[in-house]
């Protein structure tokens, strides 16, 4: 059994629940409260301990955002979807045309299925299939309102996936920006995950910079705020460039694509390892270089 980690109150109206490495984000107050994030299938039960400590009961969740349909961002709709009885789901149509097809979806089931933060814990079993997920799309500039004061704008933040959004809470200045930015590291650096568009994922990151946000919920381990979060894009464009010459250099040495996913799994891989295998961690190395050299950022000279 899953020792239970309880929810981390950052605001009266904002928790983080499910890990640290997959934080799960709840919001709201009252009678109406909305998760942002989908985590992994196994972490059903956690979560929906989390929630009963702070909602008064479960058909209060009333809205679920997905950011984008990458296995470690949706698992837990088929898991713990049926058990919020008045829940309505959010995501890209990007994203909800993935749930429609079967090959993603095997993948989704496995990836989750291979997972666990917990030794010892049983894999979960799917309990729901993603494609009989009611999901309602949304589109870039859309705004959705949550009960009392609350609304959330849909941000298109593609590069990382073709269907990543971020969500936009203007009245507290605060962005859900899941993988947007890529992975914050304990040295206040960044691992850049850019794994369908180079060029889409700096313009993303540009655009999260204008906003100023002093609240910036990441997918994985942080949540910064105050003058962490506002320096975070500028941040983040600076390690991807500074990467990408240092990949740049090291393939004028010689290095080949496997060798040079090898030392970025070296490097960034342990930080995320329990949600993410080694083998996978050193493929979506892979897949980051051949992106970056499809967008020419490895032979032509990048600034922030």
């Amino acid at each position: 059994m899953l020792p239970p980690i309880a929810p981390r109150c950052l605001a009266p109206d904002f928790y983080v629940l499910g890990t640290p490495q997959v934080p799960v984000y709840l919001v709201g107050q009252g009678l109406s409260w909305t998760l942002i994030e989908g985590g992994l299938a196994w972490m059903a039960d956690l979560v929906r301990w989390q929630l009963l400590q702070v909602v008064p009961e479960l058909a209060c969740v009333r809205h679920w955002f997905i950011t984008h349909s990458h296995y470690d961002h949706c698992g837990l709709l088929t898991t713990l979807y049926a058990q919020l009885p008045r829940v309505q789901v959010y995501a890209s149509a990007a994203t909800a045309r993935v749930f429609q097809q079967e090959k993603s979806r095997r993948v989704i089931e496995r990836l989750n299925q291979a997972v666990t933060q917990c030794p010892g814990l049983a894999p979960a079993a799917a309990a729901l299939c993603l494609s009989r997920v009611p999901i309602t799309p949304l589109h870039e500039g859309a705004g959705v309102a949550l009960g009392g004061h609350q609304h959330l704008q849909v941000l298109a933040t593609p590069g990382h996936s073709a269907c990543h959004i971020s969500l936009w809470d203007v009245a507290h200045h605060r962005l859900f920006a899941s993988d947007a930015l890529g992975e914050f590291q304990e040295s206040g650096e960044w691992c850049p995950l850019v794994f369908d568009d180079a060029p889409a994922y700096v313009a993303s990151i540009r655009r999260i910079e204008t906003l100023g946000a002093t609240t910036l919920a990441l997918a994985h381990h942080q949540v910064l705020q105050g003058r962490a979060a506002v320096q975070a894009p500028r941040r983040s464009l600076r390690s991807l460039y500074c990467l990408c010459r240092w990949l740049a250099r090291r393939r004028a040495q010689g290095a080949g694509a496997p060798e040079l996913a090898a030392a970025l799994t070296a490097q960034f891989g342990g930080l995320s390892a329990g949600f993410l295998p080694a083998g996978l961690h050193h493929s979506s190395m892979l897949r980051l270089l051949q992106v970056l050299e499809q967008g020419a950022f490895l032979s032509e000279p990048q600034t922030v």
